[in-house]
């Protein structure tokens, strides 16, 4: 069980990784090719050919290896967040439970999951970024962060502080539960009874 979650930020603006980059370059070059091919004064003899072949095994190895890599990550990890109690820490601000009017957490991406079964020029494996908590203040500030869970470092292992952040009504009933995982109807009773 882990005591902390990785805090990411996320670069803006529009990202093409390289392998794409290769990609479009292998593409526009076949393209200007052919085109300059069929004007009378250009003659690449066997080029085109070679180039369309190369294209074509890029296309396909990048296709099959994208089921077997990580999507790649867009910015920088800027420090950590631990929840308490009394508090929540994110990259060493600490902000009170009292200042809080409402905590939203999206977490259901991990890091290793299959994002995508179709065939597509992006890897299919989650690099777990994709995670965002929001803090809604009583003064009407907000700030919102995203994180990083992997199999052992997820959110749903603060149980007993989200729970408190619950009690406390910061978050409602079926948000907790889902932050928590938490869909099997005995076991939702259970947690009823323990919060009892």
């Amino acid at each position: 069980m882990t005591k902390s979650i990785s805090i990411f930020e996320p670069k803006k603006g529009f990202f093409i990784s390289n392998e794409n980059l290769i990609l479009i370059f292998l593409t526009v070059t076949l393209f200007i090719l052919v085109i300059l091919q069929r004007t009378p004064n250009f003659d690449f003899g066997n080029m085109i050919t070679f180039i369309s072949i190369i294209w074509v095994l890029y296309i396909f190895g990048l296709l099959i290896s994208n089921f077997f890599r990580y999507q790649h990550i867009n910015g920088e990890f800027i420090g950590e967040m631990k929840l308490e109690n009394d508090s929540i820490l994110i990259e060493k601000k600490k902000y009170l439970i009292n200042d809080i009017n409402e905590i939203e957490i999206y977490c259901e991406d991990i890091k290793g999951q299959f994002v995508n079964s179709t065939l597509e020029f992006s890897p299919h494996l989650s690099n777990g970024l994709n995670n965002v908590i929001r803090l809604k203040f009583k003064n009407g500030e907000k700030v919102s962060y995203s994180f990083l869970q992997t199999e052992r470092e997820q959110i749903k292992y603060f149980k007993k502080e989200l729970t408190e952040y619950f009690t406390r009504g910061k978050m409602s009933w079926l948000h907790l539960l889902t932050i928590l995982d938490m869909n099997d109807y005995d076991e939702i009773q259970k947690f009823k009874k323990e919060l009892k």
